[in-house]
């Protein structure tokens, strides 16, 4: 009974201490996040472009493609945006979406899969674009079958 009761005791001081430590912490990160917005001032001569509404970097330097990265983005959105800059720049027929799912990934995974900070500048070259359209063209039809599952998913 003894034991019981000092077991009780030992949980009831636990909680009540990090009750504790969580108020002497102050608000929760996003309740000062939001506070910190809402301070936040701009003079009025200043227009306020938000990040939906910015413009995003993305050049053909030669035969390379650089991009910047939005919010959210990976290497797959990147190379996917370089691809549509160099099916821009030159005409490359007998591409569907099948092939251009299967150009993203491996372009994506020659470049490298670390995390993107926005704003973030990554250059891909024209020759690795080149080798995975080349690659793409190559595949086989069941291949493509197979891929058909990925790309109703971005391109629809």
């Amino acid at each position: 009974m003894l034991f019981s009761a000092l077991i009780l005791f030992f949980i009831i001081a636990g909680i009540g201490g990090f009750v504790m430590m969580q108020e002497a912490e102050g608000p929760y990160l996003d309740q000062e996040e939001n506070q910190e917005e809402e301070e936040r001032t701009y003079p009025e001569d200043e227009e306020v472009i938000e990040p939906e509404e910015r413009d995003f970097v993305a050049m053909a330097t030669g035969e390379d493609y650089t991009i910047e990265a939005r919010r959210g983005e990976g290497m797959t959105h990147l190379a996917r945006r370089a691809l549509k800059m160099m099916e821009e720049d030159q005409e490359i027929s007998g591409l569907t979406d099948e092939h251009r799912i299967y150009i993203e990934d491996y372009v994506q995974r020659r470049v490298g899969g670390h995390w993107l900070e926005e704003g973030e500048m990554i250059t891909i070259s024209g020759e690795l674009l080149e080798e995975a359209v080349s690659k793409s063209l190559e595949l086989e039809e069941k291949e493509l079958e197979n891929l058909k599952q990925y790309s109703v998913l971005v391109f629809s």
